[in-house]
């Protein structure tokens, strides 16, 4: 009520009596606020009409209720008109018509692009000012109009106002570029990759074009068709589809092989035997002793096997899958010398070679047996390396001197001096003479392509056979390094390879690896390939 009305209702209660005040005030605030169609009732500060059974919506402004639902209504509609303005601004049909449609555009895409837009920032900046006046003024008429329905029977009508987000409008873009091949829009769902149409309209999808991305993703789309990739990521292959699928390189078995036909039982079996179908073509090559002939042991003995390859077999490759000797002794007090392995994998000089650690870190040792056939102290010395230890050789070094217990004078020269048996009788007593009666590399060879290999070499400068060749090479190289022998980490025999058996320059190599280390860290998951460096 105004204030006239109270000064009034207040002077007329001064001129009743105390009796009749109350009764008054009551019936005077039903008529004025109640229109006689209840009685005005007050608690905790709250007063509201209690409604006659004949009047029961007397509690409920009618009129005023309708308008303010009318103006929600009309609020709600000025809110709908802006964001049509904004959609059919020249701001946002200039982005939309500037996208690129030769590939496909993802929410973060189209949002860098967004923000990018000057002019476009600054008209969506006016839609979010306009809307704010909107909301404004909207909280205010739905507060009034809860104040007025709170004791009527009929809850008000009236929809709350939500402001069209930026990622809104970004999903909108996305929905008007790939589903808008009929006249109603659809809606796209970017993690199915597909759209969601009305059903007066079931075919609003268009074409949508690939995705640019690593991986599996395609590197470029291709022009005829956009759906499809016209080109892949390193490490990816682009099948007739149009998709990308991992690249598989093809079988290196035709360059190089590593398998042999024996299980280990039967390499054993053979080389224990020192049967010949096993024995290496290697030739004995040693400046220091003579095979058959008793030598004294004085200093440090040197023999090598080695198999010439590049003169004799320039396309195989030889497997070392153990050693065999025959070591005789002179006198009963003479101790097994000590022997020194290397192993030379494909040439080159004797710092190329890498230690076979006999009786090291579970590596097979030397067994050694008996054999007094003929009537001297004679042993055999085998190793068996089998399968599980094979690595490739191209020469073996032996280095032979006197066990470290024996005692041995300082700067004490090597002795080339050897005898034959005739001439023996007068040093059957002295413990240093030994005898080597046989010296042999057992394993088998492998093909080997030499030519196959510089073709691959050659085509990883050429575009279009680039990735295939490193594929290939890579995995050359894997199988090679494979059997290297054990360690922290493998030897670079692939390097070794490259250098001695097809005779590249050391600049080549390096090229070769520096374009594999490149390769390799550009494919998904890559890693460093790391190896110790073994050749120079």
């Amino acid at each position: 009520m105004g204030p006239e009305s109270k000064v009034q209702l207040l002077g007329l209660q001064a001129l009743l009596p105390q009796y009749l005040r109350v009764r008054f005030v009551r019936a005077a605030l039903s008529y004025i606020s109640c229109n006689s169609q209840g009685w005005m009732e007050c608690q905790a500060g709250e007063c509201w009409c209690h409604c006659d059974a004949a009047y029961p919506q007397c509690n409920c402004p009618a009129e005023d209720i309708q308008i303010l639902e009318k103006s929600l209504t009309q609020t709600q509609d000025q809110a709908t008109g802006q964001n049509k303005e904004f959609e059919e601004s020249a701001e946002f049909r200039t982005f939309l018509k500037s996208l690129p449609t030769d590939r496909f555009l993802n929410i973060s895409t189209i949002s860098r692009l967004w923000n990018a837009d000057l002019g476009l920032t600054r008209r969506y900046e006016q839609l979010r000012a306009g809307f704010k006046q909107l909301l404004s003024k909207s909280q205010r008429q739905m507060r009034r109009l809860i104040n007025l329905s709170k004791h009527c029977l009929r809850q008000p009508q009236y929809t709350l106002l939500r402001e069209r987000s930026v990622s809104y409008w970004w999903h909108h873009i996305q929905s008007l570029l790939y589903c808008s091949a009929s006249l109603a829009p659809g809606m796209f769902l970017e993690a199915s990759h597909s759209c969601t149409c009305t059903l007066q309209h079931p075919n609003c999808q268009g074409n949508i074009p690939c995705i640019q991305g690593p991986g599996p993703l395609c590197s470029l789309c291709s022009t005829i068709h956009p759906t499809q990739c016209a080109s892949c990521n390193p490490g990816y292959t682009l099948t007739a589809q149009g998709l990308c699928v991992p690249s598989v390189p093809e079988s290196s078995e035709p360059y190089l092989g590593t398998e042999g036909t024996l299980q280990d039982l039967e390499v054993k079996y053979l080389l224990l035997k020192r049967d010949g179908r096993l024995r290496a073509p290697a030739f004995f090559i040693s400046g220091d002793l003579r095979l058959g002939m008793w030598f004294q042991m004085g200093g440090r003995k040197r023999m090598l096997l080695t198999c010439k390859s590049n003169k004799h077999w320039p396309r195989q490759l030889h497997l070392l899958l153990g050693l065999s000797m025959r070591l005789c002794l002179a006198g009963n007090g003479t101790r097994d010398p000590q022997v020194t392995v290397y192993v030379n994998p494909f040439g080159g000089s004797h710092s190329e070679s890498w230690l076979l650690p006999a009786g090291e870190q579970g590596y097979p040792s030397w067994e050694k047996t008996w054999d007094m056939e003929g009537g001297d102290r004679c042993q055999n010395w085998t190793l068996i390396l089998g399968h599980r230890w094979r690595s490739f050789f191209e020469t073996v070094h032996f280095y032979m001197r006197s066990n470290p217990s024996e005692e041995e004078e300082d700067g004490e020269e090597d002795s080339a001096e050897w005898t034959d048996k005739q001439t023996l009788d007068d040093k059957l007593e002295d413990p240093e003479y030994v005898r080597i009666d046989g010296l042999h590399a057992f394993g088998y060879s492998v093909p080997f392509d030499p030519e196959a290999i510089r073709g691959l070499a050659q085509q990883i400068d050429q575009p279009g056979s680039r990735e295939i060749a490193l594929l290939e090479l890579q995995e050359l190289r894997k199988r090679v390094n494979f059997l290297s022998p054990p360690g922290a980490r493998k030897l670079d025999l692939f390097s070794c390879l490259l250098r001695h058996r097809l005779k590249m320059s050391s600049n080549e190599v390096g090229r070769i690896q520096a374009q594999l280390a490149l390769f390799s860290s550009q494919l998904p998951n890559g890693s460093t390939y790391e190896t110790t460096k073994l050749c120079s």
